[in-house]
């Protein structure tokens, strides 16, 4: 039995496609493709590929490739897969070093090391490194549950300082409440 798809016209910048390849790619507002490098990238970005659309080659390569989708920061710690210096990813695909296992913990829990993905080398290039994070310190861009209000609130961490989050910026974000 054959699952037919829909072909559909790229139109809409964030549109996630997919080709006749095994590539699924993010059409920028720029007008511009971007792979995602791995599943590990694209599922931090997406829960699933139900809002991934088909579409035909010819009109796929209409827009021209402009790099590698990075992954969502906060979503994921990264290292690559020669190297095991793992990493928090900040917006601007700035990597930050988490120099050691007690500020792993201290930031991410006892379970820390079940949010390490490894990235192929090949993709590295496409990130930026920034300075080690120290002792205390979140990254930028990072989510969180402040416990210190009530009801508990969603916040972005950002220079030191908890950002509220509306539901309206959850769900921009696509951030389930729940």
């Amino acid at each position: 039995m054959l699952t037919l798809f829909s072909v559909v016209r790229v139109e809409a910048a964030g549109s996630v496609v997919k080709g006749s390849g095994p590539a699924v790619y993010y059409v920028g507002t720029n007008g511009k493709r971007y792979v995602f490098p791995t599943s590990s990238v694209y599922f931090s970005w997406y829960p699933d590929f139900s809002k991934m659309k088909m579409a035909e080659d010819k009109k796929l390569n209409a827009y021209p490739i402009s790099g590698h989708v990075l992954m969502r920061p906060g979503s994921r710690l990264l290292k690559s897969v020669t190297d095991p210096k793992v990493y928090a990813v900040e917006p601007g695909g700035i990597l930050r070093w988490v120099a050691t296992e007690a500020i792993a913990k201290s930031l991410y829990g006892s379970s820390w090391a079940k949010r390490v993905d490894d990235l192929p080398d090949t993709f590295f290039a496409s990130y930026r490194q920034g300075v080690p994070l120290s002792a205390g310190e979140y990254p930028n861009g990072w989510l969180a549950i402040d416990a210190s209000v009530t009801p508990p609130s969603p916040v972005l961490l950002w220079d030191g300082q908890k950002r509220a989050l509306t539901d309206k910026q959850l769900t921009e974000l696509r951030i389930d409440r729940a």
